[in-house]
């Protein structure tokens, strides 16, 4: 995979984190960028299902170590875009660029919660080593590649950008399952 240079940024006050890419590293980052802003403007719950998403990978940054092949966290809010669309519901996809089709969108009604829109990706990825899971918003590949259990299909460029071997897979389900049994509850975390 293309490695391009990021720069973390986290405001003091707020506890926000900026990942900032230079554009002219990685030419698909406007499309990118069309792509998250797209699916964002879906559903005012969107955003915040998408912040909570975010964090629990922030949460579980060191344990999912991009040097070692797991998804960044670009490509984990595609799996959730992804959850959104093939398991909600919420709009399907181009084939051509993976936005959101404002044709297709259905009105879930009434939209789950962030919360249980989290909980309902955490039990996604809870349950990939049970069988291959492609993530594919595209819609044009159904199965990861030989000797993988999960991948996931970069939308803009329409590559598989991350693929997942079975102890990869085994790994990110057990901190998905773990999230959600945890005693605390991922609800209580989020009011």
């Amino acid at each position: 995979a293309a490695r391009v240079p990021r720069l973390l940024l986290r405001h003091r006050r707020t506890g926000i984190e900026l990942d900032i890419v230079e554009s002219g590293r990685d030419p698909e980052a406007p499309a990118k960028d069309d792509l998250v802003r797209a699916w964002l403007a879906l559903s005012p719950e969107v955003p915040v299902f998408a912040r909570h998403l975010r964090a629990w990978v922030r949460e579980h940054r060191a344990e999912l170590p991009r040097d070692e092949g797991y998804p960044n966290s670009f490509l984990l809010l595609v799996s959730g875009f992804w959850f959104l669309s093939a398991r909600l519901g919420l709009s399907r996809s181009s084939r051509e660029t993976g936005l959101p089709e404002p044709s297709a969108c259905t009105s879930v009604s009434p939209l789950p919660s962030a919360a249980e829109m989290l909980k309902g990706w955490l039990a996604l990825l809870a349950s990939c080593p049970s069988g291959p899971l492609m993530l594919d918003m595209r819609g044009t590949l159904d199965r990861p590649p030989a000797g993988c259990l999960f991948a996931i299909v970069e939308p803009v460029s329409g590559r598989i950008a991350c693929s997942l071997r079975p102890e990869q897979a085994q790994h990110l389900a057990e901190l998905a399952r773990v999230t959600l049994r945890s005693d605390s509850g991922r609800e209580a975390k989020l009011a």
